[in-house]
């Protein structure tokens, strides 16, 4: 359960660093979860929305637990669905970069990922506006 409450509590982490507001964060016991914002990601750049895709992925990195293959799958899933008309060759220097400044992201606020992981862990849900005090994402 901590690898997939590490994987969303990334995905919140970048969101809270492009100024989406993260209403929950929440797993299950079948190992799935999620990150559900107030508002959607549309007016965010294709670069943003792909480290944001990428950000669960990050954070299990920088945190070395054990990838949810699932989640993986649907993180890129979403990628493809941004970048239908592209090709593979075409969108893979996109994940490349947004791979890397997601993991950026999440060494910066590595505390913050942590801390929210921990509460997602222990409640299985986590309402950040009940968080005190507040999650907070460096820029």
């Amino acid at each position: 359960m901590w690898g997939v409450a590490v994987h969303e509590a990334g995905h919140a982490i970048v969101a809270l660093h492009y100024g989406l507001p993260v209403v929950r964060v929440w797993i299950n016991d079948n190992c799935d979860g999620g990150c559900e914002y107030s508002n959607n990601d549309e007016h965010l750049s294709l670069h943003a929305r792909f480290v944001a895709c990428l950000a669960g992925e990050a954070a299990e990195r920088h945190f070395n637990v054990q990838p949810h293959p699932t989640a993986k799958l649907h993180d890129y899933g979403s990628i493809i669905t941004l970048t239908s008309d592209m090709t593979e060759d075409e969108r893979r220097p996109f994940i490349d970069q947004a791979r890397a400044y997601a993991a950026k992201i999440i060494a910066r606020n590595a505390h913050e990922v942590a801390r929210l992981a921990g509460m997602v862990a222990d409640k299985m849900s986590v309402t950040l506006s009940e968080v005190k005090p507040p999650i907070v994402a460096t820029r």
